[in-house]
């Protein structure tokens, strides 16, 4: 029995540990997850399952929607909706696995209904101060998250954390959640607890972790729910009959809404919402903020045309394009949710699915008004308010309270309590009338003010928890190992000396693409200085003129930023030429470029990637037994990782360059790099070849992990035998920001700079991938969605900066505490 409060004691503390301190196994494994698991067999071996009979209409309700969302698992209707690229979807898994993990995500949360009530039911005190405490610490680190990242100071993420949402671009909001909105509930849920406990220290903090989440709603909620919490303890009027009545006005119109929308009236009324003031169709950038409404009434839609089995469990995104008024321009296949409780369980499930799980959240409802607890009513009415604009309804937290709260309230320690608070009422009663016949007015007055201040000042203080051990253990490990891992990862923060001679820069393309003509080199100058950089890494080649590098030369000159140029010759690696003609092509490329600018340049790059031309691919001769390769490109750690043909032809590009730089301008300084990742093998080879170069170039990118943890291998400890210091000249997130993944870009820079930094003095520079978008490269291509800076095109067909995306702060964030100073133009 120990073990089993043991182990839902660790799972109530961890409820707000939803994303952070998690384990990425295709989706976050977490903590409270793993404790339900293991407290299930031992719950139903040990025969607690009186708890589940008891409350047998929740159990068969719960079978009931199970058993209704198993039938549109393996039932399609018009699957997938029209205009839907399947194949192209952004997906867990598949469509199907999306379906069962629900239904199994589900599963769970009834599960946990049936775990926290039982506990509740067992222990209701504790149970409320293990929330509470949990839900304390989740809203401090909010808190400090929110903070931290306003001031623009360094913020340490914890593990688990893949994902920063961010607010306005530069604030965190989401805290130890997913999303903003999920911990905002959670924390105004878990306030509203808090004052029933009469921890009012602890309600202040929540308070401050729901503001922390910058939820709209939320805020609103707590806002209201301080008015009324106010207005009951003054006792000036019943807000349980009030709340209840508003709930039902808003349940009303929500069905009418249902109906209406489906009309003639009705839909030109809802289009004429969705539709911006000059009759256009929401941008791709209003995607997240304003298309709620249009996503709430495209579920409630299939609901209408589909009202018996609705479309599928986890399958709205599917039928999304084929049943929205107004598709998103450029459609990219993404996933797309309803951002409604009730559009969603009626708009996936239909009526068998959307009766039995209304009818269970109906009688939890019903049996907290019927105790009269007026704090588990406000909490409840601040659910099924916020299901109106939230993410999804298989969140556990929210079955965990509505399970609670069943169990706390048909505690028989609670009703003893109630009863026994009942005499002491009556008491307190009579003693009060003969109070009042014995003293006068005054007196009996300066006794109440007394009295109620004695009252307050004693309700400000933290609950009485008597924590078991295993508890405490479980948890101190949680801390331990998080805090190892933080020391592994530790970042460098405001108030440290930066590294002296730290380079940060940014790459561009300016002359090689035609995005990066559209916009002038003057323009991308200033926004460089915006950022607070001052290194531009840019690749000269056989294309760029004399003109458009003067052009881009003046204008960083001007703006006071160093050119990074690399010299990238074009030149057929697969023409089997002699070593001599390739070795004397490149120097002469070399000499032409260097010998023009070697006053205005002083570090050159020698070409870029030449690693990937080399390496071993399907069909090539294995240099180690001389038979085809029939697998993989290799990782790339030996030499003979690499084609011996194709690897002798790069070597003698690379040496015809040096030599060229070193001919013209021996005082300049030159790297070779490598596309990155294992790719050491390449450098012994350069090594090996006797090609002279001052510099290591490396490129990092997010799929790679880390470079002291590369798949298992240190690779800064690897490349310490070539003896050089190493610039990064490209990083960022694979495929950039592609399907809206703009905050996950811009936490993998939140991560991965101070990272970088944390290496110097074997890291000595840093340049981020890159400066602008490239949408001419195509919608699907990754290559787009690398830029800091979004680009569209205006109502002359001219390509304009459009938006600066949330990575773009997090590097300003970043270079401001490198430099301790944003630079202006002309500085």
């Amino acid at each position: 029995m120990r073990i089993i409060h043991a182990l839902l004691a660790l799972a109530t503390l961890s409820l707000p540990f939803s994303y952070a301190l998690t384990l990425n196994i295709g989706f976050p494994l977490k903590i409270y997850e793993v404790c339900l698991f293991l407290a299930l067999p031992l719950f139903l071996l040990m025969g607690q399952g009186q708890f589940c009979l008891k409350h047998w209409k929740f159990l068969g309700l719960f079978f009931f929607f199970i058993s209704a969302t198993l039938v549109t698992l393996f039932y399609r209707l018009d699957y997938p909706g029209a205009g839907y690229d399947i194949e192209s979807a952004e997906n867990r898994f598949s469509p199907f696995t999306d379906s069962a993990l629900k239904i199994g995500y589900a599963a769970l949360n009834f599960g946990g209904f049936f775990l926290y009530g039982w506990f509740a039911n067992k222990e209701p005190n504790k149970f409320l101060n293990y929330w509470i405490t949990g839900a304390v610490i989740s809203a401090l680190y909010s808190i400090y998250c929110f903070l931290f990242s306003s001031l623009s100071l360094p913020v340490y993420i914890l593990p688990g954390i893949d994902v920063v949402q961010y607010f306005s671009d530069t604030i965190i909001r989401n805290g130890t959640f997913l999303e903003g909105n999920y911990s905002g509930l959670f924390y105004l849920i878990s306030a509203v607890l808090a004052i029933k406990q009469r921890n009012f220290l602890a309600c202040a903090i929540l308070a401050l972790g729901v503001v922390s989440s910058i939820s709209t709603a939320s805020i609103l909620m707590l806002l209201g729910t301080i008015v009324i919490v106010v207005g009951f303890e003054l006792r000036h009027i019943r807000f349980v009959t009030f709340l209840t009545i508003v709930l039902n006005v808003a349940f009303l119109v929500a069905i009418f809404f249902v109906s209406v929308s489906q009309t003639k009236f009705g839909g030109d009324m809802v289009d004429k919402i969705l539709v911006e003031k000059q009759g256009v169709e929401p941008s791709d950038s209003a995607f997240s903020r304003d298309n709620r409404l249009d996503t709430a009434v495209t579920g409630l839609r299939m609901f209408d045309e589909h009202p018996l089995i609705g479309v599928g469990i986890a399958q709205y995104t599917y039928y999304y394009l084929s049943k929205t008024k107004f598709p998103i321009k450029n459609w990219v296949p993404q996933r797309v949710i309803p951002n409604n409780v009730y559009a969603e369980v009626l708009g996936e499930t239909g009526l068998i699915g959307s009766i039995p799980f209304f009818i269970s959240v109906l009688l939890v409802f019903a049996f907290i008004y019927k105790a009269r607890d007026f704090y588990f009513m406000l909490a409840i009415v601040e659910v099924l308010v916020a299901w109106n604009a939230f993410p999804s309804f298989s969140i556990m937290y929210i079955w965990a309270f509505f399970g609670g709260a069943v169990g706390y309230l048909s505690s028989p320690m609670v009703l003893a309590q109630k009863v026994e608070m009942s005499a002491r009422e009556q008491a307190a009663v009579r003693e009060a009338m003969v109070l009042d016949e014995r003293k006068s007015k005054i007196t009996r007055g300066a006794y109440h003010i007394r009295r109620r201040r004695s009252s307050l000042l004693s309700r400000f203080r933290w609950p009485s928890i008597r924590i078991p051990w295993p508890v405490w253990v479980m948890f101190g490990v949680i801390l331990i190992a998080e805090g190892l891992y933080l020391f592994m990862n530790r970042s460098p923060v405001l108030g440290e000396i930066p590294p002296q001679g730290f380079i940060m820069g940014i790459n561009g393309k300016a002359p090689e693409q035609e995005m990066y003509e559209f916009i002038p080199p003057e323009e991308q100058m200033k926004l460089i200085r915006e950022l607070g950089i001052s290194w531009y890494r840019v690749a000269w080649s056989d294309q760029s003129t004399p003109e458009q590098i003067d052009r881009i030369l003046n204008a960083a000159d001007a703006a006071h930023i160093t050119i990074l140029p690399v010299l990238t010759p074009r030149m057929d690696l697969k023409m089997d030429r002699p070593l001599s003609e390739y070795e004397a092509e490149a120097e002469k490329y070399a000499r032409k470029w260097v010998g023009r600018y070697s006053s205005r340049v002083k570090t050159w790059e020698l070409q870029n990637e030449l690693d990937v031309e080399a390496i071993l691919k399907k069909g090539d001769i294995n240099p180690a037994n001389g038979k085809s390769w029939d697998k993989d490109s290799p990782d790339g750690s030996e030499i003979l990782h690499y084609d011996t043909q194709r690897l002798a032809r790069t070597l003698a590009v690379l040496k015809g360059l040096s030599q060229g730089v070193a001919a013209v301008q021996p005082s300049a300084t030159r790297l070779i790099g490598t596309a990155g990742w294992k790719h050491y093998g390449f450098l012994k080879a350069v090594e090996q070849a006797g090609i002279p170069y001052e510099l290591i170039a490396w490129h990092w990118y997010s799929e790679m992990g880390t470079l002291t943890n590369a798949g298992g291998t240190n690779v800064l400890r690897e490349l310490r035998q070539f003896h050089r210091d190493i610039w990064i000249t490209e990083s960022g997130r694979r495929d950039g920001s592609i399907s809206h993944a703009e905050n996950e870009q811009a936490t993998y820079y939140q991560r991965d700079f101070p990272r970088m930094v944390s290496y110097y003095p074997q890291v000595k520079a840093y340049f981020v991938y890159e400066l602008l978008d490239e949408p001419t490269l195509g919608l699907m291509n990754g290559e787009s969605y690398y830029g800091m800076l979004k680009v569209e095109v205006d109502e002359d067909g001219k390509w304009k900066i459009s938006d600066r995306k949330p990575a773009f702060n997090v590097i300003q964030s970043h270079a401001k505490w490198l430099y301790q100073f944003k630079p202006e133009i002309g500085d």
